[in-house]
């Protein structure tokens, strides 16, 4: 794992391991050990994880690729809008939203991200919908999103 990737992983975190060689595989497990002192590769440092499988699968072989989330860091009760709708005016984080007909403009506090999502800790209520920017084939539509919608109960970062 890149640096970058293992400066917040600690043992006692929970993954999910999906293997590419074996179709449908998903196996939980947790981190048991992070290496200290990093393998340097053409200037690229990187960290080896020990993960311990929570259940065993035949099927799984040394060596096999597999991809890995790691839940680095989980929350209850947050309010979480996707990444793409939080917009930056010089220190300023805003969203817009929707009254009477008009896009207006709604500072608020972020807090923690995904890749997909950002944590609202101030400036937006729950249940209150936000405009969303979206461009397919080079043709611009707005989507309201309510925050009701999905589990906000965990972040995830994929590694």
């Amino acid at each position: 794992m890149n640096e970058i990737d293992a400066a917040p992983v600690q043992t006692g975190q929970k993954t999910t391991l999906t293997f590419d060689a074996v179709e449908g595989l998903s196996i939980t497990g947790e981190v048991v050990e992070v290496d200290t002192l990093g393998t340097v590769n053409q200037g690229v440092a990187s960290y080896d994880v020990k993960i311990a499988f929570d259940v065993q699968d035949e099927r799984v072989k040394p060596g096999m690729s597999v991809s890995v989330n790691i839940i680095t860091e989980s929350k209850a009760g947050v309010l979480l809008v996707p990444l793409t709708a939080v917009k930056t005016m010089g220190t300023n984080s805003y969203v817009e939203i929707l009254v009477d007909g008009q896009a207006q403009r709604k500072t608020v506090t972020v807090g923690s991200s995904s890749d997909t999502t950002i944590e609202i800790v101030e400036g937006l209520e729950e249940g209150e919908e936000i405009i969303i920017q979206t461009v397919t084939n080079g043709n611009s539509n707005t989507q309201n999103f309510n925050q009701n919608q999905g589990d906000p109960s965990r972040m995830m970062r994929m590694f």
